[in-house]
């Protein structure tokens, strides 16, 4: 009970949990205080564990009370969150209600990874979208998450096609389908809008690959995947990436012993750890002790539907780009130190408030608060600034602000 008043973070992280894992009645009051009233984002979500961790009526009961209020969608997705795992059914319809208003499609509160972490809880999610509607970019999202889940729920991912309305391109072509697909994107692809297509944040591509070694490195680097890969191989492996899937690249699938489990490629493996990175660059961490199996799974990372949203023609100008990365021209990797890695100012309130007091030299103070993120450049080295978040200044001003790092020895980082 005196930890549980403890200031430090993992101090009250271990106590909340042990306090539901105990059953510590006394305990219950102190987590949802820490619940409701905290600021602290690491502490709230430790004790909505703690909390989940009762698995009693009360605590269903007190996480479908919070799921349903509308006051805080950040509070309201965490109860969404832990419910999913010890009341499905309940968790799912104000789950899909969180999704229909993702206009985004970037599922800020990670709830699909929730909802399928366990059998159940997908299947529930896929009813509870049955004749409703959902933005096309978050059911994008869904389906690439579902779709590398080692054991992709077809349920659910129907039900997202339908609440989507996503219509794919055919991941089966005919011999004669292939042949006319193929001649169109050599006739008719163009590489510079392929480059654009593939840099879309709900395809997900840069999110996966690296094209010269700038990029994550969850799939193969495809510096030279046009010099080495015919058209139709690169059709194929976007259409159906189950059908080529890569020496090193399958899908390692966890299942733990209280039923959830997890997808990603094999980290590392030990006596006491299986560590998996997932599709989004997430490490998962679980521990041997509560590993029930591990098995490697025929379905890729990759996951199929990825390039649904796109229309044929878009699809062409990404298969046209693929097609020519690594062959001479402006689309292989320059032997010259050119800078594509990139991490970009995201919005602060501290930019408004005090660019006229300090210029643009703010940029490069050294402020904890600010955020930056990865950025890649195109493979020409060019930024594009449609793409760069934008730092307001007072009134109309605005700015896309993007450094590099060079180190000791002259390395550009």
């Amino acid at each position: 009970m005196p930890l549980l008043k403890s200031t430090n973070l993992t101090v009250f992280v271990d106590a909340a949990k042990l306090a539901g894992l105990w059953k510590l009645t006394a305990a219950r009051d102190i987590l949802i205080k820490a619940f409701i009233n905290t600021k602290s984002t690491g502490r709230r979500a430790a004790a909505a564990e703690g909390l989940r961790l009762f698995n009693d009526k009360e605590t269903i009961a007190f996480f479908y009370k919070l799921a349903g209020e509308d006051n805080d969608e950040a509070k309201r997705a965490l109860a969404i969150k832990e419910l999913s795992k010890i009341a499905p059914g309940q968790a799912a319809k104000y789950g899909a209600d969180l999704l229909m208003r993702d206009t985004d499609g970037k599922d800020p509160h990670d709830l699909y990874r929730s909802f399928l972490q366990n059998p159940k809880a997908s299947k529930a999610l896929a009813d509870a979208l049955k004749g409703k509607k959902i933005p096309a970019k978050s059911a994008t999202l869904g389906l690439q998450r579902a779709g590398t889940t080692g054991r992709p729920p077809k349920d659910l991912m129907n039900a997202l096609r339908l609440a989507g309305d996503l219509k794919p391109m055919a991941q089966k072509l005919s011999k004669d389908e292939m042949v006319k697909l193929v001649d169109r994107v050599i006739k008719n692809g163009d590489p510079h809008r392929g480059e654009t297509i593939y840099r879309r944040t709900e395809l997900a591509c840069l999110t996966c690959h690296a094209i010269g070694g700038v990029g994550s490195q969850i799939g193969p680097d495809l510096v030279s995947i046009g010099a080495s890969a015919p058209v139709d191989y690169l059709i194929t492996s976007l259409l159906d990436p189950t059908d080529k899937i890569k020496e090193g690249y399958h899908t390692t699938f966890v299942v733990e012993k209280n039923g959830n489990s997890h997808a990603g490629g094999l980290v590392s493996q030990s006596d006491t750890e299986v560590v998996l990175r997932d599709n989004t660059g997430k490490i998962i961490r679980i521990s041997k002790a509560d590993v029930k199996s591990v098995t490697i799974s025929p379905v890729s990372m990759m996951p199929a539907g990825l390039t649904g949203s796109l229309r044929e023609d878009q699809f062409v100008d990404l298969v046209r780009f693929l097609s020519e990365l690594g062959k001479e021209g402006e689309f292989k990797v320059s032997a010259k130190p050119i800078i594509r890695d990139w991490v970009v100012m995201q919005p602060h309130p501290r930019t408004v408030d005090q660019y006229g007091h300090y210029g643009a030299a703010m940029f490069a103070e050294r402020f904890d608060g600010y955020q930056w993120t990865p950025y890649s450049g195109k493979v020409s080295g060019e930024l594009l600034p449609t793409e760069l978040p934008k730092v307001r200044g007072r009134g109309r001003a605005s700015w896309a602000v993007a450094r590099f790092g060079i180190d000791r020895k002259g390395t550009i980082k």
